[in-house]
């Protein structure tokens, strides 16, 4: 029974695995924007849970903004507005933050994104 539990586990870590070293591959070849087209509603919080850790690992601002920049579209592609809201405040991208809060429909979730970006203004 242990180790049923244990090659579940690991055959679970390894398709993980599997699944994030193309990301970093995509990364190292400057085609990571290409991602964008192949992330779903299933997969984009893994996809850009993952690329927002690459983030704080990048050698240069300029890469650094390029990953947030595809995690930005990911989640705009993906309707995940609050999420796209706060990768829009950590690039500071005042067009980006706009156009979250302008792209979002329902009323009491333009009321938390306005909330949660007079938060963010008050700690900058």
């Amino acid at each position: 029974m242990c180790s049923l539990s244990v090659s579940l586990a690991a055959r679970t870590s390894f398709r993980l695995l599997c699944c994030f070293i193309p990301l970093l591959a995509l990364s190292q070849v400057d085609m990571l924007p290409d991602i964008v087209k192949h992330v779903t509603g299933d997969n984009v919080v893994r996809v850009c849970s993952y690329l927002i850790a690459c983030t704080d690992y990048a050698s240069d601002q300029e890469e650094r903004l390029k990953h947030l920049e595809v995690v930005y579209n990911s989640y705009m592609a993906a309707a995940h507005h609050p999420d796209a809201l706060r990768v829009a405040m950590r690039m500071h991208d005042t067009e980006r933050i706009n156009a979250v809060i302008a792209a979002t429909k329902d009323l009491y979730v333009i009321v938390v994104l306005r909330l949660a970006l007079a938060r963010w203004l008050f700690r900058c």
